[in-house]
């Protein structure tokens, strides 16, 4: 299995002129990348009251968990409704019931990935609807707030 870390991806991205800076502009042209994570943003963008337990952790039995990543899959969908130029593949049509072990993780890595790629656009989109946490020294993250 092919993994990279995000300081690799940092400096990959940087050599290609890309620069680090959670700080947008509505729609500006800079080529920038920044943190996001996806449980704050699922709790504000989902208006839900807490996180969705899909995440495989002792304690959380199989049945929370694929109840949690079949919302999860179709709070995703939905955000298709809001805006048609979201160009969604059948990733989100994968059948949950079943993935178990290294096959859900997987699943887990490819939905936060997907939803993650969208928060990277509202936020471009949305700027004012966002806040920075943090800062770019000792690190940050960047969300949507209500």
């Amino acid at each position: 299995m092919w993994s990279i870390r995000g300081e690799e991806l940092s400096h990959e991205l940087e050599s290609m002129n890309f620069c680090q800076n959670p700080h947008l502009a509505q729609f500006e042209e800079q080529r920038k990348f920044f943190e996001v994570y996806p449980h704050p943003a699922i709790v504000v963008l989902f208006d839900m009251d807490r996180i969705l337990q899909y995440k495989q952790k002792s304690g959380r039995s199989y049945d929370t968990i694929r109840e949690a990543f079949q919302t999860y899959q179709s709070k995703i969908k939905a955000l298709k409704g809001l805006n048609s130029s979201l160009a969604l593949n059948d990733v989100l049509d994968v059948e949950v019931n079943g993935l178990k072990g290294k096959n859900l993780k997987a699943y887990e890595d490819t939905l936060d990935a997907v939803f993650c790629s969208y928060l990277a656009y509202y936020t471009w989109a949305n700027p004012q609807n966002c806040h920075v946490f943090g800062n770019m020294e000792e690190g940050y993250i960047c969300t949507p707030i209500q």
